[in-house]
């Protein structure tokens, strides 16, 4: 009487789990969740305080007409201030270094103006409030018009606008880009560019950072991938999208922002 023989292998259509993972990850490399359109801006209607609303807490801020929105800062003068003082001046000046020393030289001496007198703030801030999904695709097209300061975009949560992923562009700098987590208990960055980009020849350049539902982020410029981490601090959606300019000279000609469902 012949009897059927049991599988010697139970397991033998069972995928291997290292198989599996790899499957997913391929899957998850060339998905893009990014299907719903949050923002999509490029300022031809001149005015950044409607449709959308962008509102402006430091600097100055206009819509250059035919090319974007801008921030522009001016260098200090302090240096040439102080070369054009007046005789008056310079005569009070002499005349307390004279009652100092006959003072017996222990009397305090000052410039007159303190340290920050006359310096223009080299900040501008401007935030749109938006409700960002935790995974997103911000594409920004921007001109950099001279090799100083930076650019920092930031994606954040709670009203301060403090908490959140800070990106950093920083012209002529060796070290270009810069991906900052802020939270509640400090500031850590967490991945870098170590090569100057150099974009200061007044074209437009296209700046994009995705994040994936894992946290995994990709940052390039025209095409070109800088940066690759995966950072999962924040999991709950962000309350907006900041654009600061430190010192710099940038126009924004168009912003696109995509999350997920």
């Amino acid at each position: 009487m012949n009897s059927t023989k049991p599988s010697t292998r139970p397991n033998a259509r069972a995928a291997d789990p290292s198989f599996l993972r790899d499957l997913k990850d391929i899957a998850r490399r060339y998905d893009t969740p990014w299907r719903v359109d949050l923002v999509n801006e490029n300022f031809s209607d001149g005015d950044f305080t409607s449709n959308p609303t962008w509102q402006a807490t430091s600097g100055r801020w206009w819509v250059e007409k035919n090319f974007g929105l801008r921030a522009a800062f001016e260098k200090s003068n302090d240096a040439n201030n102080s070369s054009q003082q007046s005789s008056d001046d310079i005569g009070k000046q002499l005349l307390g270094a004279i009652l100092n020393q006959a003072l017996g030289g222990n009397q305090q001496r000052s410039s007159g103006r303190s340290s920050s007198t006359n310096r223009s703030s080299s900040r501008a801030a401007i935030h749109l409030e938006r409700t960002i999904t935790n995974a997103f695709s911000l594409q920004i097209e921007f001109t950099s018009w001279r090799k100083e300061g930076t650019f920092e975009i930031v994606t954040y949560q709670g009203a301060e606008r403090k908490i959140g992923y800070r990106l950093f562009y920083k012209g002529g700098q060796a070290t270009s880009m810069e991906l900052v987590r802020a939270t509640r208990y400090g500031t850590n960055a967490i991945q870098s560019h170590r090569e100057s980009l150099n974009l200061e020849d007044k074209r437009i350049h296209v700046l994009v950072w995705n994040r994936d539902r894992v946290g995994d982020m990709t940052v390039s410029i025209d095409g070109n991938k800088l940066m690759t981490v995966r950072d999962q601090s924040f999991s709950d959606p962000f309350n907006g999208l900041s654009l600061i300019n430190n010192g710099g000279d940038y126009i924004i000609s168009k912003v696109v922002l995509k999350g997920t469902n």
